[in-house]
């Protein structure tokens, strides 16, 4: 056996907590000096090995004894209830609220606004590429109507030529 508290084993540990609650409050101090140990020293091991001074009651006094904690108001109210009373500020759950409330509100306009704004620009790029195919189409009609022979009215004898032929036939003399 070691003599370094430090040192004991496990075993050392619960033979001697055995050893010091089994005793009464006279010979508690004849081994704790046989083996060089304090209170706090035993009552360390006597939480490590489980063993239990709840027969004697060698360490904490008395097997009788009384335990008198110091508290104030709330806390013995809060002990009664078992758990500690909640106390809101209303003011500030308030504020908290409507902030929130607000911050939310105005995420989801926004997001709105974005998509209506990003919808609009949609819708006029949209209608500028149909204004472009529209013109395109009547560009190339006109461009066909230009370039070919066609009767116009044929009760009044008006007929369509080429630009080309047109211009070829004010040229020859």
């Amino acid at each position: 056996m070691s003599k370094d508290p430090k040192n004991y084993s496990l075993e050392e540990k619960t033979r001697i907590c055995l050893e010091v609650t089994s005793a009464d409050e006279s010979a508690l101090q004849e081994v704790l000096q046989k083996y060089q140990l304090s209170y706090e020293t035993v009552e360390l091991w006597m939480g490590e090995t489980g063993v239990s001074d709840q027969e004697s009651g060698a360490l904490s006094g008395g097997a009788g004894s009384d335990i008198y904690v110091e508290m104030d108001n709330e806390t013995a109210k809060s002990t009664r209830f078992g758990a500690s009373y909640d106390t809101l500020n209303y003011k500030r759950l308030t504020f908290w609220a409507i902030f929130g409330s607000t911050v939310i509100l105005v995420m989801v306009l926004s997001i709105i606004f974005i998509y209506e704004f990003s919808f609009s620009g949609m819708d006029s790029q949209q209608s500028v590429q149909n204004d472009y195919f529209d013109i395109q189409v009547l560009n190339e009609a006109d461009a066909k109507r230009l370039n070919s022979f066609g009767v116009v009215d044929e009760e009044q004898g008006i007929y369509h030529v080429p630009i080309d032929s047109a211009i070829q036939k004010m040229i020859e003399p």
